[in-house]
């Protein structure tokens, strides 16, 4: 299982208020609850699916059309199914397209797939 977390508008800088850092310390250094983890996901047939730990509480496919630079295009959210351990959504019929899948536990701490590309039709 990964535990990467991307989150799309976060400021950049020498910052520490986002809950993933401390976890990730306190299950490195202190045997604390791990982050919640997502397998490679996979995209066929206007699906995506990914498998998560039982840890995962909640799950949301973020994606952005368009080009350009990534820091200016608008990324979207939408709630993802989060059944038996599986994590499934619909993709977006725009083209091009980016997404990627998040998973957050109960407190909120995020893991995600990394992201995958459609490129225009």
């Amino acid at each position: 299982f990964r535990q990467l977390a991307v989150i799309p508008r976060m400021k950049h800088g020498h910052i520490w208020t986002f809950p993933e850092v401390d976890r990730f310390l306190d299950q490195v250094l202190r045997g604390g609850p791990p982050l919640p983890g997502i397998k490679t996901m996979i995209a066929q047939d206007g699906t995506v699916q990914a498998e998560t730990t039982s840890n995962a509480a909640t799950a949301q496919l973020v994606s952005t059309g368009g080009t350009g630079p990534w820091t200016e295009r608008t990324w979207k959210s939408t709630p993802a199914t989060l059944r038996d351990g599986v994590v499934s959504a619909s993709l977006p019929t725009e083209r091009p397209l980016a997404f990627f899948i998040s998973v957050s536990d109960t407190a909120g701490v995020r893991a995600t797939t990394p992201y995958e590309e459609i490129g225009p039709p």
